[in-house]
């Protein structure tokens, strides 16, 4: 017996949370009643539907889809058919700036592009205590090195 032992108990709970008495053994807790994907929504995915007008916003925390997908011309032209793209990041990145032309490297036209961006301040990993965790298995935790610049 391991701690998953405990999944059904936790399961029960949270379908009682969701439907309260109506969440009962017979109908299955409710499950069926759960809304259900109708197919997988990667990443991918979701850059394939913005570039068919399909997605109007897209939020980007920590991740610079411009220099990270192999296909970076369908990710600009992607992010140029949103209404608002928000941008969650220390640094300023390929993606949040894919709006401006810089010649060769992003030969855009700016007036042709109607997506606004909202780029929001955030802190880095020295910047704050925690702890970094990746696939390697190895977990490792930091002190902040320095106050976050602005108000505090």
């Amino acid at each position: 017996m391991n701690y998953w032992g405990n999944y059904p108990k936790f399961f029960v709970s949270l379908m009682k949370a969701f439907y309260g008495d109506e969440a009962q053994k017979e109908n299955g807790w409710g499950f069926d009643w759960l809304p259900k994907w109708d197919q997988s929504y990667d990443v991918l995915k979701y850059f394939d539907m913005m570039d068919r007008n399909l997605v109007t916003g897209y939020i980007c925390q920590g991740f610079n889809p411009v220099a990270s997908f192999p296909d970076k011309n369908k990710v600009v032209a992607s992010l140029s058919k949103l209404k608002y793209l928000v941008i969650v990041d220390p640094l300023v990145t390929e993606t949040s700036n894919f709006w401006q032309n810089h010649g060769e490297m992003n030969d855009v036209d700016p007036a042709k592009i109607q997506t606004e961006v909202f780029r929001l301040p955030s802190t880095c990993f020295a910047e704050e205590d925690g702890s970094i965790a990746n696939s390697g298995r190895w977990l490792q935790w930091h002190w902040k090195g320095a106050d976050a610049p602005g108000k505090r």
